[in-house]
């Protein structure tokens, strides 16, 4: 499954090995140490070295682009192949977003600064801007929901949850907005990211933290996945 944004952001199913097709995320909480019976230590991809992988990657995106018809969507996908490449060098866990649900009705997952940061630079390359330096960079982790069809649930609420109970987001740009088709019909449904400090996604890969999505009508979407980081 494929991380694309383009005008809704669209990102990689959960519980997926590492591909490159162009960017799926091992949701693997961790990896064993040495003895085989601890996680070991989460390597943050930061603000510095994602740009500067990004930067790599985007030269050796250009480079393939020359040896071959010129397709910004083309660049824009090896991008994400080469950036991926060059975690996979220097971080053993790889690149981690976890995907909550991937329907054709509703996209929900959740994204950390590094993840935003990326996806957003293929866009941008898709796009033909020059670079990716001026994207914002978010230190925070993001629950995005995308709902893709007016029939999609109308998810009003998010409540995201460890063992010590309901954790309070940063910012919650959960809103209800318009949505238009071809055809001409419209309808308000709830779209946008809440967001949480990146701590919360930092625990031991042991804790559990439980997701739930909670539509205007129907029932309930729960998912749960382990403590660790999402980059």
């Amino acid at each position: 499954m494929n991380i694309v944004l383009r005008g809704m952001l669209t990102l990689p199913m959960m519980v997926c090995v590492v591909s490159l097709g162009p960017l799926c995320i091992s949701s693997t909480a961790s990896a064993q140490n040495s003895l085989g019976d601890s996680p070991a230590p989460l390597q943050r991809l930061t603000e510095a070295i994602t740009r500067d992988m990004a930067r790599s990657a985007i030269v050796d995106s250009q480079k393939e682009g020359i040896r071959a018809p010129l397709n910004y969507d083309l660049i824009s996908d090896r991008f994400l192949v080469n950036f991926q490449h060059r975690v996979q060098l220097h971080y053993e866990l790889g690149f981690k977003i976890f995907v909550v649900r991937d329907s054709p009705e509703l996209f929900v997952a959740v994204i950390g600064p590094a993840g935003a940061f990326v996806t957003a630079c293929s866009e941008a390359l898709r796009k033909m801007e020059p670079s990716c330096d001026k994207i914002k960079w978010t230190p925070e982790a993001s629950v995005i929901v995308t709902p893709k069809t007016l029939n999609s649930p109308d998810i009003i609420r998010v409540v995201l949850q460890n063992r010590r109970g309901t954790l309070k987001p940063t910012f919650n740009g959960l809103v209800r907005q318009e949505m238009s088709i071809a055809t001409g019909a419209k309808r308000m449904i709830h779209r946008g990211e809440i967001r949480y400090p990146i701590a919360v996604f930092e625990s031991d890969p042991a804790v559990t933290l439980t997701l739930t999505l909670i539509p205007e009508a129907g029932k309930n979407i729960v998912k749960q996945f382990p403590g660790g980081a999402v980059q």
